[in-house]
């Protein structure tokens, strides 16, 4: 999408909003949205779809995310060794 600020940006799981349960936290720069899961579930398992709009169009972006098991900040990828992040979905405009 193109065009001018400001872009609306929201986020679903499975064609619903996202459940504050799953405890997913999105992070916003200018013309960047991402999804940051602090742990995965199987329940994390879905469909996201990331909408974008502003006052010329709105466009949208879907993908699957199939968890088996548990992801915990010691089983592997971690940013810091304080904080386990996975970045998922990222949403460039």
């Amino acid at each position: 999408m193109s065009g001018d600020l400001p872009i609306d940006i929201v986020w679903l799981k499975d064609f619903l909003p996202i459940s504050n349960f799953l405890n997913i936290t999105e992070t916003r720069e200018k013309f960047l949205s991402y999804l940051i899961f602090d742990e995965l579930y199987e329940q994390h398992s879905g469909i996201y779809t990331c909408y974008a709009s502003n006052a010329a169009a709105t466009t949208n972006y879907s993908a699957p995310l199939l968890v088996k098991g548990m992801f915990h900040k010691w089983c592997g990828i971690a940013v810091s060794q304080s904080v386990a992040k996975v970045i998922f979905l990222t949403a460039y405009t």
